[in-house]
């Protein structure tokens, strides 16, 4: 049985009526009722400042969303990992052909009524679950870097939620203590990644925090992973220590995960 990775799904039109939902994951204490109108929110907003993208995103509920538009009928995913842009790509557009060639008559003369589209699993599903045994079969590769500080456990959330293969700590000789922490709350107990850190010297100094983060992705350059595989987490340490990392993913063009909170350390 292939790994769930869709956490919901929605088809609306482009004035934000929406066609159908359906959840996969129960998302903190948000219901349907809560969920659906905050996702039309968040989209009416997206489809009015971004334009020219063939597949869009935006952030909503501390997800990334993405979502594509044809024919005024916009269909918005959002998942439990990280997927490939290209990946993400082909899934919205096979979702979208489907939903429209079953649908066209419906959708031209639509009430306003869900129950017009009560049998649309018939389409999503199995576009789905071959999507998502296909994406299993080939699992990606997946490498971090993470800048710690005095509180792992957004660290701890963000490793067990992506999974990574291998694992690189930036972080200060007075924060090394917190690693352990980090260590046991994930499952590098149970060697799932293997890991290194890099001591930052000064915790203030942005052009020191790049050089120390340009040495972490070198490394996992020369580990054979490309940038596509590089998730960098800018959540801990200092905010020095997050733009030095951050400058340096925007430089080697790879991916950049925050973790929201309203709980803050002392660094931040």
């Amino acid at each position: 049985m292939s790994e769930i990775l869709l956490a919901w799904i929605i088809f609306l039109d482009k004035g934000g009526r929406p066609f159908y939902f359906k959840q996969y994951e129960k998302i903190g204490y948000n219901d349907r009722e809560v969920l659906v109108p905050g996702l039309i929110s968040a989209l009416q907003s997206a489809l009015r400042e971004i334009e020219g993208e063939e597949v869009k995103q935006v952030q909503f509920d501390k997800r990334t969303l993405y979502f594509r538009e044809k024919d005024n009928v916009v269909v918005a995913v959002s998942t439990l990992y990280p997927l490939y842009q290209s990946d993400v790509q082909a899934l919205l557009y096979e979702l979208l052909e489907g939903f429209i060639n079953l649908y066209k008559g419906i959708i031209r003369k639509w009430d306003g009524s869900m129950t017009e589209f009560a049998n649309a699993d018939e389409v999503v599903e199995p576009i789905i679950q071959k999507f998502e045994q296909k994406y299993n079969q080939f699992q990606k590769r997946c490498a971090m870097i993470l800048t710690l500080g005095t509180t792992p456990d957004p660290l701890i959330k963000t490793i067990n939620n992506f999974k990574p293969e291998h694992v690189c700590f930036l972080t200060t000789k007075d924060m090394l203590m917190y690693l352990a922490e980090v260590l046991k709350g994930t499952d590098a107990n149970k060697e799932r990644y293997s890991y290194n850190y890099y001591q930052i010297e000064d915790k203030y100094d942005i052009s020191h925090c790049l050089k120390v983060s340009e040495q972490a992705f070198n490394e996992l350059f020369r580990r054979g992973y490309s940038a596509e595989d590089i998730y960098v987490d800018i959540t801990g340490g200092t905010k020095v220590m997050a733009v030095g990392l951050g400058i340096g993913a925007v430089k080697y063009h790879t991916n950049i995960v925050y973790v929201g909170g309203e709980k803050r350390d002392a660094q931040g």
